[in-house]
């Protein structure tokens, strides 16, 4: 019943329910990348992934106003964004390269959330399909490998 109450609000009374945007506050920033999980990946390729991507400490960072993730873009290159939602954004890069093997596919989709002026957290997926003749070279069932983490960027002093 809440939710019908407030889907009506949002519809019949505008400017109820819509979030303000949270700009970020420049200044030295930290991202600590965990890693969640993997699907159909051989453990070498997880281990290289995990260390390919340490996370940064004291970077400075000036965000503009508004708010454009691309500002991480040394943390994540080449990402095309979307707003899909107050304080959130969309992420999306595919690389696509023809080898002597076969073709060899790797698509990064990320979600950017900022949830505090001095917090953003960042779920991301990368998905990497080999060639199937690598694939069975590695021992993989699949040509599909899919790593997930996620990235807790926080403002760590100004």
């Amino acid at each position: 019943m809440r939710r019908i109450l407030a889907t009506l609000c949002v519809l019949w009374l505008p400017g109820v329910g819509v979030a303000a945007d949270i700009q970020p506050v420049s200044g030295l920033w930290s991202g600590e990348v965990v890693f969640d999980s993997q699907t159909g990946c051989p453990a070498q390729m997880v281990d290289q992934m995990k260390q390919a991507r340490p996370g940064y400490a004291g970077q400075q960072i000036t965000f503009p106003d508004p708010f454009d993730p691309a500002v991480f873009d040394g943390i994540d290159p080449n990402i095309t964004w979307e707003k899909i939602a107050p304080n959130v954004w969309e992420g999306i890069f595919r690389d696509v390269q023809q080898t002597a093997m076969g073709t060899l596919t790797v698509t990064s989709k990320s979600n950017m959330t900022i949830i505090a002026p001095g917090q953003i957290n960042q779920r991301a997926e990368l998905t990497v399909e080999l060639p199937q003749s690598v694939a069975s070279s590695l021992g993989m069932a699949t040509a599909i490998c899919v790593i997930r983490s996620t990235v807790h960027h926080e403002r760590t002093g100004s």
